[in-house]
């Protein structure tokens, strides 16, 4: 299988445990898809520094350049850390609580992605994430 379809294998894996952990009644289940989502985000993560190594070297083929662009164009290596700080949100939501650290991992990860992305799929836009965010805010209007 070519690296361009182990990168979609893996991303679309992980997308889909994203949904099902969203959904799924089960706390443990949910916490399992979670772990099992991060670890194919990560794989694809890994594909994508493969593809980039491609594109860069110095004897490329006009392939490996292109498959680069693609992975760029399309915002691949954003949606993997948004989906991984979706997973990271769905954990800490799972006991109904969301700590100070859990706001942080999830907005570190998320802060991972480029600044056109953040602004065209601005956090606010998943339900699971917007908690977060909340949890955050209100965090800091208390301190100040």
């Amino acid at each position: 299988m070519s690296v361009e379809f182990k990168l979609l294998k893996f991303h679309f894996r992980s997308y889909l445990e994203a949904v099902l952990a969203q959904t799924d009644p089960d706390q443990e289940n949910r916490r399992r898809l979670s772990r099992e989502g991060v670890n194919n985000a990560v794989i694809a993560l890994q594909y994508i520094g493969q593809i980039r190594d491609n594109a860069r070297a110095p004897n490329a083929s006009e392939h490996a350049i292109a498959l680069f662009q693609w992975v760029q164009d399309e915002y691949y290596e954003d949606i993997l850390h948004s989906i991984i700080a979706w997973f990271y949100a769905i954990e800490a939501l799972v006991d109904g609580t969301v700590s100070s650290d859990d706001s942080t991992q999830v907005l570190q990860e998320y802060n991972k992605t480029s600044f056109d992305y953040r602004q065209r799929y601005p956090l606010k836009n998943n339900p699971s994430l917007r908690h977060i965010i909340d949890k955050k805010n209100d965090e800091q209007r208390i301190g100040n």
